[in-house]
């Protein structure tokens, strides 16, 4: 074989070598090839009483809560005997959010609206970065001082998502029990939004 040809075959190797490191280090590092979604829209605007966020056009317009009932993989609180969600490492972090609440999560925000939430991903929560802490991307909630109440007569379609699919499927995805009022413990809004 000739010298020219063994430097194209040695250069084509690389090649190859490259690109299958790239991609791994990709799809490891939770990425995908579809363009991230846009910024999520805001469940509430600047005027109603509760939330801190700004307004986004077409938030929880004409939408109702869905009666759709998820699929036979929805987690479930009794099959986690996992360890808590903040105990795990990164990479088993990445494996939950991706194989139990995205696709969770993303089924009852889509039976919910599914234009709005047709593109719903990491982004949704974790901003463009995909990196973000939810507390920082979501909407902050005011409980306090009748705060819980405005957003109900405000927002009764949202919060009723929120409080009978979302929290719950989260709460169950995570591997914890749902937020109990009488007892102050377990998984709440305050697990993915600032609240006060």
């Amino acid at each position: 074989m000739s010298q020219g040809g063994r430097r194209s075959r040695v250069v084509r190797t690389s090649f190859i070598a490259a690109a299958t490191v790239l991609i791994a280090s990709f799809i490891a590092c939770g990425g995908d090839a579809t363009p991230p979604p846009a910024t999520p829209q805001v469940t509430a605007d600047a005027g109603t009483a509760g939330f801190t966020a700004p307004a986004q056009p077409g938030a929880d317009a004409g939408s109702t809560a869905s009666a759709a009932t998820p699929g036979p993989d929805k987690p479930k609180v009794d099959d986690t005997k996992a360890p808590k969600f903040d105990d795990l490492p990164k990479d088993k972090k990445v494996e939950v959010m991706m194989t139990k609440v995205v696709p969770t999560i993303g089924k009852d925000l889509k039976d919910h609206d599914a234009k709005r939430y047709e593109k719903f991903g990491c982004a949704t929560c974790h901003g463009p970065s995909k990196k973000q802490d939810p507390h920082d991307v979501l909407p902050k909630l005011t409980m306090s001082n009748g705060g819980h109440d405005k957003l109900m007569k405000a927002k009764p379609a949202i919060m009723k998502l929120m409080a009978e699919k979302v929290l719950p499927d989260m709460a169950a995805a995570l591997g914890e029990k749902p937020y109990d009022p009488a007892t102050k413990t377990g998984f709440g809004c305050n697990g993915c939004h600032k609240v006060d």
